[in-house]
């Protein structure tokens, strides 16, 4: 339990009230869990407050069946857009109009107007440039949450580009 506000973290104030946009780019092994959460949070959101969430989801990846098994997908989805797959089974699940992309960021969409952008993806490279057109962007997102994995570790990395309070 924080012990003084300087333990505290509170919310940007322009996230009161209104539909959160999230950027998640990824729709893997820890991508499509964090989607899947996603739906999870955004229905309590609806239940207790006047907040909801919106997210735009791209990944230019396929389902294979290497992905079977450790991902959200079944023999079914093999050869289909994993973005477009989840995103379309999150949807019906829940009633939402989410999106998706199939493509690779960010070529394939603008960065622009996140609140929040979360990143699971599979290399630094990927990182960078996305980092890169986070900063030449006309808003910067209130957060970045950068997820990845390899075969026995991972790490996770969340950061705020605003002071709210």
């Amino acid at each position: 339990m924080p012990t003084d506000l300087t333990d505290r973290h509170y919310l940007p104030a322009g996230f009161d009230n209104r539909t959160i946009n999230i950027l998640l780019v990824g729709c893997g092994g820890n991508g499509g869990q964090m989607l899947m959460g996603l739906a999870s949070l955004d229905t309590a959101l609806r239940a207790i407050s006047s907040r909801s969430l919106h997210v735009v989801v791209i990944d230019d990846d396929i389902v294979t069946e290497a992905n079977l098994g450790r991902q959200p997908y079944y023999r079914g989805d093999v050869g289909s857009s994993k973005a477009r797959t989840l995103t379309e089974r999150i949807n019906l699940a829940h009633g939402l109009a989410w999106q998706a992309v199939h493509g690779r960021a960010p070529e394939a969409i603008s960065m622009d107007g996140a609140d929040i952008v979360i990143t699971c993806v599979d290399t630094a490279s990927a990182r960078r440039a996305i980092g890169a057109a986070l900063a030449e962007c006309g808003t910067v997102p209130a957060y970045w949450m950068d997820l990845g994995n390899r075969a026995s570790d991972g790490q996770y990395c969340a950061a705020t580009t605003t002071m709210a309070g």
